[in-house]
């Protein structure tokens, strides 16, 4: 499965957090190392999905890449983590253009926001999540 990235406010890509043992949930028991601490930051877009995202497929044969979707979540960092998930959904079935997607598609989308209801509060910042399958 590809890693999941962190892009910041500036479109940077920040991270990408490899994985340190099977995927989650296959194995039981499965033991994971822990990678360096991050330390995430008010805007921060965090980004979990499966290569079903990656390898949708355009009618001539063309691959939609873990490029796609980085430019896709730069173009709509500055929303909320649904909008995004919306967007990256929305961006591959265009892709796609009608050609039927083969793989199982599972996204989770993270938004840290160090304000909530407006106040400020940077020491405890909020990550809003939403996922699909």
């Amino acid at each position: 499965h590809n890693p999941a990235t962190v892009v910041g406010a500036d479109a940077t890509v920040r991270a990408e957090l490899t994985g340190t043992g099977p995927a989650l949930s296959v194995i039981p028991g499965a033991r994971y190392a822990c990678s360096r601490p991050l330390r995430l930051e008010d805007g921060d877009v965090i980004t979990f999905l499966t290569d079903g995202l990656t390898e949708v497929h355009s009618p001539d044969g063309e691959i939609y890449t873990e490029e796609r979707v980085l430019q896709t979540v730069r173009e709509h960092r500055h929303e909320s983590a649904a909008d995004v998930l919306e967007a990256l959904h929305a961006s591959a079935v265009r892709f796609a253009n009608g050609r039927k997607m083969i793989d199982d598609l599972t996204l989770i989308i993270g938004k840290v926001r160090a304000s909530v209801d407006g106040r400020a509060d940077s020491a405890r910042p909020r990550v809003e999540v939403s996922e699909a399958s």
